[in-house]
């Protein structure tokens, strides 16, 4: 995954086998496992999607130590005023 760049889709791999070992167990399979995901990249925010987490309920923490929704778009509320896509 390193090697390709896909590190995204190991990720979400093994959040998805999370959920699955604590659904094997016992938990309902509507009960979410993960509700909340935090990391420091777009493609962390890629990685808790693709395992079920709602965007809205993924942030991710910018170079400027600044905690974005990834779930939100909006032009020009980036750090320092430029159009990078997150809403602070």
């Amino acid at each position: 995954e390193l090697i390709d760049k896909t590190i995204r889709y190991f990720k979400a791999h093994v959040l998805m086998d999370i959920a699955t070992t604590f659904h094997k167990a016992g938990r309902r399979p509507d009960d979410a496992v993960f509700h909340l995901g935090f990391g420091n990249k777009h493609t962390d925010g890629e990685a808790y999607s693709a395992a079920g987490l709602h965007p809205n309920n993924i942030f991710i923490i910018d170079p400027y130590s600044e905690i974005r929704v990834y779930g939100h778009a909006a032009h020009g509320l980036g750090a320092g005023g430029g159009d990078d896509g997150w809403l602070a």
